[in-house]
């Protein structure tokens, strides 16, 4: 299908359905980061046995092709196999990340953004998204390598101050942490569900006041069991693989710590609590346009 009939039922979709969010690209395209893949082949066995190689997608935002003198704000997220196209998510529902973005971005409410999904490696997933001496390797990698190699092939704008960082549950905590130890070269996270651990939290409360940038957005949200409603033990909506749809519940105490370690140093952050909300893709992606608003909405006076 070609780019503009792509766009067009995009266009269709949106005016047709506007409240509605679809999986695959929306109104935008994806893209291989040739340049990125080419390095990685290059790696060596000790280097891949650190940190593996793995699958990255560029998603380009609707005017990319035609306003090719214009550079974009990037926003890397984690788990990307999971987060543009339901086939590809290992619960069968992504997070519809494009379609929700083409929808907000042909709304006007939103800025065009270009997406760097990073998969994840699911044995080794645990250990990178954590605060610890792997998890700072993958940093390394995602901040030092991947971004980079980006930067030369796509126009971004390379600054911290356009670079933001979102995942859910682990890589909502791999999200805080590169905001958090790379202000160097990310400057905005997102954090889904987010598993935070006590190092992080100790390291905020205790160096919070002069880690954070002066322009950090931070955008944190969980669901879980609340007075008003309580998480279904079971929701046909989430199909045969409803993951683990309880955990935001446990997760709480954690998010309630990290709030506060943030208001120890009176550092602004956007919290959102979704009554009976389910950890898993399809829970995050009811709620996706709430952290892109956060990010990158075009009207302050929007709140959600």
């Amino acid at each position: 299908m070609s780019a503009s009939r792509r766009c067009t039922l995009a266009v269709l979709a949106v005016l047709l359905y506007p409240g509605a969010c679809f999986d695959g690209p929306g109104m935008g395209r994806i893209a291989r980061p040739i340049l990125a893949e080419t390095w990685m082949q290059s790696r060596t066995a000790l280097e891949q046995l650190a940190i593996p190689n793995r699958n990255i997608k560029v998603w380009l935002p609707p005017a990319y092709d035609f306003q090719v003198s214009t550079r974009y704000p990037v926003l890397y997220v984690h788990d990307g196999q999971n987060v543009v196209d339901d086939a590809e998510s290992w619960t069968g529902h992504s997070w519809r990340l494009a379609s929700t973005l083409s929808r907000l971005i042909s709304a006007g409410q939103c800025r065009e953004v270009i997406l760097v999904c990073v998969d994840n490696v699911t044995d080794r997933r645990r250990f990178e998204y954590s605060d610890s001496p792997v998890g700072d390797a993958y940093l390394g990698f995602l901040c030092d390598d991947i971004k980079p190699w980006i930067d030369k092939e796509f126009r971004t704008l390379p600054s911290a101050k356009d670079t933001s960082v979102m995942g859910s549950s682990l890589g909502g905590l791999a999200a805080f942490c590169s905001m958090w130890k790379r202000p160097d070269v990310v400057g905005h996270c997102a954090c889904l569900s987010p598993v935070f651990q006590m190092p992080l939290l100790l390291d905020v409360a205790l160096n919070g006041g002069r880690r954070r940038s002066s322009f950090s957005r931070i955008y944190i949200d969980n669901g879980g069991d609340t007075d008003e409603q309580r998480v279904e033990l079971w929701d046909w909506k989430d199909g045969s693989n409803p993951g683990y749809w309880w955990l935001d519940s446990q997760l709480q105490p954690g998010v309630d710590a990290m709030r506060q370690a943030l208001g120890l140093h009176e550092t602004p952050f956007k919290y959102h609590r979704e009554p009976g909300g389910r950890h898993n893709e399809r829970g995050w992606s009811l709620r996706m346009e709430r952290p892109l608003l956060h990010l990158f909405g075009l009207d302050p006076g929007v709140t959600l």
